[in-house]
């Protein structure tokens, strides 16, 4: 599956509201 996408794409969306 793409789960490390879908964690690298909630990563990604954290890292950039911090």
């Amino acid at each position: 599956p793409c789960v490390r996408g879908m964690i690298n794409k909630v990563y990604y969306m954290v890292k950039v509201e911090e």
